[in-house]
């Protein structure tokens, strides 16, 4: 191997080996970001379904032997609603407000907590819109099990202020209420339509689910190509380069 070969391989081979790394990387989270855009498609496709489908009672699927309800599971359930409520802060249309939370009482010695729907910040009191009696309702299943975020400030029960869904607090922090009842893991969250009059207003129950995966396949794609065209100029400017003096 001549002087210039050697010197031409000792210029290449990091590049070379540092290029199919980056190159490897970049196919790959392109690749992962259509993944992502088929598992978000189907999830989109299933909570459609799921809402569009008739409601089931819920305590038909929550006795023995039945699977546990999944998120956005349209439900219809009988009880009675205590005269309590719970205020988790959340923004709607753009306006800071509140989801008003109730404990709903089953026949069958179970509550659950509902979420009514939103409320301005100036309306922190909504009892009396609340249904006397026994009543039906309908909504969907929300298992609110995803956690606090990172950067979700602490829950105040004492103050009534909450900021994330913690369900056992919730449910614990309405015990008074609830006494001799057992509170199920989940929410209902009732359908646009169902208020009559007053606050709290229900909202749709469809989470906004960006879908912008392809374009992130194709930015990832594209910097792969272009690391390949950079590549390539380096290649063929060392191999037209002569050895070194």
């Amino acid at each position: 191997m001549s002087v210039s070969d050697r010197w031409r391989l000792r210029k290449l081979w990091p590049v070379t080996v540092a290029s199919i790394v980056c190159f490897a990387v970049l196919m790959a989270l392109g690749f992962w970001q259509l993944q992502r855009r088929e598992w978000k498609h189907d999830l989109i496709a299933r909570i459609d379904a799921a809402l569009a489908a008739e409601p089931v009672e819920l305590t038909s699927i929550i006795g023995s032997g039945h699977p546990w309800p999944q998120d956005f599971t349209k439900v219809r359930a009988t009880g009675s609603f205590g005269r309590a409520e719970r205020h988790l802060f959340t923004t709607f249309d753009g306006a800071p407000g509140w989801r008003v939370i109730s404990p709903f009482m089953l026949a069958n010695g179970q509550a659950v907590l509902v979420d009514r729907g939103f409320a301005p910040q100036s309306v922190k009191n909504t009892v009396q819109h609340l249904p006397e009696g026994e009543v039906t309702i309908t909504g969907v299943v929300r298992l609110h099990d995803e956690g606090k975020g990172l950067f979700t400030p602490e829950n105040r029960p004492a103050q009534d202020q909450w900021y994330w869904w913690d369900l056992p607090a919730l449910a614990k922090s309405l015990a008074d209420t609830t006494a001799g009842y057992d509170m199920l893991p989940l929410v209902i969250q009732f359908l646009p339509g169902q208020r009559k009059q007053g606050w709290p207003m229900a909202i749709p129950a469809r989470p906004d689910l960006s879908d912008r995966h392809l374009g992130y396949a194709i930015t990832w794609f594209g910097l792969a190509a272009c690391l390949l065209a950079v590549y390539a100029a380096f290649v063929r400017s060392v191999l037209r380069a002569g050895s070194p003096p």
